[in-house]
């Protein structure tokens, strides 16, 4: 999912794991983002490349400055680390939605 309203591209905390990003490696950011978990120590990704398909079917590519946030889970307790660390991302929900499920 695309968030068209979004004022910043990010990527979070699994998606770091999944990507195998070195967070030691990314510039750091010269402000913090806040979220779900309060501030969250932000890094930089300054020329990323974001790739989708459209709906058409084509491709599309764009450059731009992603940023990439690392919550402190020890920080944070209970049901705001769960929404961090285990929530479900949107192309889970989209295999779990194809495959039948359906559910709050």
């Amino acid at each position: 999912m695309i968030d068209t309203g979004a004022s910043a591209t990010i990527i979070l905390d699994r998606d770091v794991e999944r990507l195998g990003l070195d967070w030691n490696r990314l510039t750091p950011a010269d402000h913090q983002l806040g979220g779900i978990g309060g501030s969250v120590e932000t890094r930089l990704i300054p020329d990323g490349t974001l790739s989708f398909t459209a709906t058409s079917g084509n491709t599309v590519r764009e450059r731009l400055k992603i940023y990439v946030a690392r919550h402190d889970l020890k920080a944070v307790g209970g049901r705001r680390q769960f929404l961090i660390r285990d929530c479900l991302t949107w192309p889970e929900l989209e295999r779990l939605r194809s495959e039948g499920y359906s559910g709050d």
